[in-house]
């Protein structure tokens, strides 16, 4: 399977524009599935790349971001004007979040939780055994008690 990268140019933009655009790409990356992330900051004076390496060592990115490979350390094209992200690889419970619907519904009367539409028929069908059960049961009770 071939790598999905992805590429974000940040020439032009000041520093609070270009960490704004960050802000927004990384997560939408790593919930598309892109393995890598090419961010071209250009040379300048290295004020901008600074802010962008800072940012993507950051705790924000950490969730989402396995390491970060500056250009000039690591030979890519582009040299010191480009940095490369490496995204985590999902987790399981992350792609069942992203690829199966989920729904919120009310579940014992008391309390709402999110869940999926599997969990929701499994739900709904203990409902419907847990119902028909007390029925049986009463029927049972008054069977019983006119004989």
């Amino acid at each position: 399977m071939a790598l999905q990268r992805q590429e974000i140019d940040l020439h032009g933009y000041t520093v609070a524009e270009a960490l704004f655009r960050l802000e927004q790409t990384i997560p939408l990356s790593y919930s598309k599935g892109v393995d890598e992330l090419l961010v071209i900051h250009g040379k300048g004076e290295g004020v901008l790349r600074s802010e962008v390496l800072s940012f993507l060592r950051s705790g924000y990115c950490r969730q989402y971001v396995q390491s970060v490979q500056p250009g000039d350390q690591y030979r890519l094209d582009g040299g010191q004007g480009v940095v490369k992200v490496i995204f985590k690889i999902m987790k399981v419970a992350e792609i069942k979040k992203k690829f199966f619907p989920v729904r919120y519904i009310d579940v014992n009367d008391s309390k709402i939780e999110k869940i999926s539409d599997d969990t929701k028929a499994m739900v709904d069908d203990k409902k419907r055994r847990g119902k028909d059960r007390y029925l049986k049961m009463v029927n049972n009770k008054k069977n019983n008690n006119k004989g």
